[in-house]
């Protein structure tokens, strides 16, 4: 559901890291480290991850802080959440007839 929106959530994205980075859009490539390339401070990291957070509506653990090098890893994160989200999606109780639940599974 949300591959169709890989465009514009990369977009997001490098509109967060620059705004927080104060650099160009054009700058903010998916191969850039984000402290070696993009000079981004730890204080800068937690801001993106705050500005992360609130665009797309998850929760980055601190453990996974350490693991987002890369602008890269961001949008893997990003995905792999939002894949998550649509298999929750799908995987919702559904009451079949009065009294009977069952489980609706991914769509074939």
């Amino acid at each position: 559901m949300h591959e169709h929106l890989k465009i514009a959530d990369d977009e997001r994205l490098r509109m967060i890291i620059a705004d927080v980075l104060g650099i160009s859009t054009h700058k903010v490539l998916a191969k850039a480290a984000l402290g070696l390339d993009l000079h981004a401070t730890s204080l800068d990291l937690m801001e993106i991850v705050v500005g992360v957070e609130e665009a797309f509506q998850l929760v980055i653990h601190d453990r996974e802080v350490a693991e987002l090098v890369f602008v890269a890893d961001f949008e893997s994160l990003i995905r792999r959440r939002q894949a998550e989200e649509d298999t929750k999606a799908t995987l919702l109780p559904t009451r079949t007839t009065p009294g009977r639940w069952s489980t609706v599974g991914p769509a074939k």
